[in-house]
């Protein structure tokens, strides 16, 4: 479902930024009392299997992607 998308998104965007929940929804085109609703409906999801395992292999290629990105700047910019 889209619906599902969007606030697996919005959690992300929330757990690895620093946006506030007001922006998110912006960037959704929603407003930020559905950016809270999909954080906390990702997070009671948590407890279903499935759904925990594809979320946590988001966050784990995501956390890998910042770490490959930070291992580059740093090569980039060292003297």
């Amino acid at each position: 479902r889209i619906v599902d998308a969007r606030q697996v998104c919005m959690y992300l965007l929330r757990k690895f930024t620093n946006m506030s929940y007001r922006d998110i929804g912006l960037l959704f085109g929603r407003d930020h009392s559905t950016a809270i609703h999909a954080c906390k409906s990702v997070e009671g999801n948590a407890y279903y299997g499935d759904y925990k395992y594809k979320v946590e292999k988001i966050e784990k290629r995501l956390n890998a992607l910042y770490d490959t990105v930070q291992r580059n700047n740093k090569r980039q910019y060292s003297i």
